[in-house]
C-alpha cells in the first residue's frame, strides 16, 4: 500500500508571476482547434496579455 501524502505538502512549486510581481491566476477560455493554433502562432498566454493591455477600456452606457 502507497503512503499517504502529508496534507502540508499541497500548493508546492514556483508559482505564476507577472513581471511586476503580481500573482497570475489560470483562467480558462473557449477556442476552436483553429483559433487555438492562431493564438499559438501569434504568441500564445503573452501575446494575448499584451493585446488586452493595449486595448482601450469600454464606454459606460
Amino acid at each position: 500500500m502507497a503512503e499517504k501524502r502529508p496534507p502540508n505538502d499541497r500548493d508546492q512549486g514556483r508559482k505564476p508571476v507577472s513581471p511586476t510581481g503580481e500573482v497570475m491566476k489560470a483562467r480558462p477560455i473557449r477556442m476552436t482547434d483553429a483559433e487555438w493554433v492562431k493564438c499559438k502562432a501569434l504568441g500564445g498566454a503573452a501575446w494575448v496579455r499584451e493585446r488586452i493591455r493595449l486595448a482601450k477600456p469600454p464606454l459606460d452606457e
